[in-house]
């Protein structure tokens, strides 16, 4: 278990109890209705759906969920053997706020050796291309299931993020980073741009 700081905010990041998966079931299926159905068919969608009923096609799947409080925020499965992430959903509400991406880095903490693999959605794309995941071959559609597969490995990871605060929520999601740092008076600028300044002036001089 982790616990992951904003300035303003506290995840609790961790590996799900059989009694919690239900509740990560529910909320994949409402995000997924939400965000991920409306590039899909009638024939995708319920043969998504029905997936998450399938009592042999969850077996065996490692569920990993994100809180806020007791409200569970995000929720991932793998399938440990494989290296194959199945489920990676998060609450809307939640968006751009670094959870995905703590959701990712415990996950392959705990299953070192990848590389990892995904079939992702139109949706989800530029998601998992910026948690350094590639396209292996084009778009698919298999029972309606439009899907890009992908893999993540060591040599694909995004170079580390320079800033010190490592325990901040977005630290690695340069993203939710410019998005916080952009709409404050007190610090517009993210570390990262602090330095492109200095090494500007220094060019100048």
């Amino acid at each position: 278990m982790t616990i992951h700081s904003g300035l303003k905010e506290t995840y609790e990041i961790r590996s799900l109890t059989k009694e919690e998966i239900p509740e990560a079931l529910a909320l994949i299926w409402d995000v997924f209705y939400e965000y991920v159905s409306p590039d899909y068919s009638e024939e995708g969608t319920e043969t998504f759906r029905n997936c998450l009923h399938d009592e042999a096609y969850l077996a065996g799947i490692v569920f990993y969920g994100a809180f806020d409080g007791k409200t569970m925020t995000g929720a991932v499965g793998i399938r440990p053997e494989r290296r194959h992430i199945c489920f990676f959903f998060v609450n809307g509400k939640y968006h751009r706020k670094g959870i995905g991406t703590k959701l990712f880095q415990l996950m392959i903490q705990n299953y070192s050796g990848g590389p990892f693999t995904l079939n992702s959605s139109p949706y989800g794309l530029p998601f998992y291309e910026n948690l350094g995941f590639a396209a292996t071959d084009q778009e698919q559609i298999i029972d309606g299931i439009r899907f890009t597969p992908m893999k993540y490995t060591a040599n694909t990871e995004k170079k580390i993020c320079p800033c010190k605060r490592v325990n901040c929520l977005r630290y690695g999601d340069c993203t939710a980073c410019m998005e916080y740092h952009h709409s404050s008076r007190r610090k517009p600028m993210t570390y990262c741009e602090k330095l492109e300044r200095k090494a500007e002036r220094r060019g100048k001089k």
